[in-house]
């Protein structure tokens, strides 16, 4: 039985990892806001917080999904992943380090995991700057818009005055498929980078009509614009080194 700890497991993604994982037949513990059972409270950005968890744990894997509550938070998002990184190097943890997209400019997409980061945000720039923090021994999972189990975006297309980019392409996957995946990879011998990308490419204005017309919405309500810059448009994502997952027109699909 591997024992894996989840950072963020409180979090959209991260607590559909936690549920594959137990699936699997691991043991998980997780980080939220509140400890009890196998939960863990945790503010990566203090580092001997993460050092003493870590010794208390003893996790074989770590899948670091936890990105903070700001888009611009750098002593969590960068600063934190730096002390998970080192706090997976002095217990020999392997390290699954879950990153964006959006360390792209995205104005020379498609993107495989030989692209370097050129982001032009903050949110890209705090991303990038967690990259840096990994070892060649890590492995650094980049995935593009996560879509399913209620996500912000699905929720904002319910909103008649959000208004939703036509020239930000994506690559946009289920947040199941992007769960079941990081477990499976958690169990490899993969480092370095890999990009999990679902197999359509589409704008988030694309996506939101998709959304719209599954739950029963005016498709043509939906408001779309161009996005404002500095944004990074065209952030679609290529995989080289695992296959690719199910397409948003197959899973936003109405029944």
């Amino acid at each position: 039985m591997t024992r894996i700890l989840i950072t963020g497991a409180s979090g959209h993604l991260g607590s559909v990892v936690a549920r594959h994982a137990s699936a699997a037949g691991h043991d998980v513990h997780g980080t939220q806001g509140s400890p009890g059972g196998a939960w863990h409270q945790l503010d990566v950005s203090r580092r001997q917080a993460v050092l003493d968890l870590f010794a208390a744990v003893g996790p074989d894997v770590v899948i670091h999904t936890a990105a903070g509550r700001r888009m611009d938070d750098v002593a969590v998002i960068a600063h934190g992943t730096g002390h998970v990184a080192e706090a997976a190097r002095k217990n020999g943890a392997r390290l699954v380090h879950v990153s964006t997209d959006a360390v792209f400019a995205g104005n020379r997409g498609p993107y495989d995991e030989s692209a370097a980061p050129c982001p032009v945000n903050a949110y890209g720039r705090a991303k990038a700057l967690a990259e840096e923090h990994l070892s060649p021994d890590d492995l650094l999972v980049r995935i593009s818009l996560v879509l399913g189990g209620g996500s912000k975006h699905e929720r904002l297309v319910h909103d008649p005055a959000a208004v939703h980019y036509t020239d930000a392409l994506r690559s946009p996957a289920h947040v199941e498929d992007l769960a079941e995946a990081l477990v499976a990879l958690a169990g490899t011998g993969l480092s370095g980078v890999v990009h999990l990308a679902g197999a359509d490419d589409l704008s988030r204005y694309e996506v939101a009509r998709l959304i719209a017309e599954r739950d029963g919405l005016d498709p043509d309500a939906v408001k779309g614009e161009v996005a404002a810059q500095p944004y990074p448009t065209d952030t679609r994502l290529r995989s080289t080194r695992w296959p690719v997952l199910r397409g948003a027109r197959e899973f936003l699909r109405r029944p």
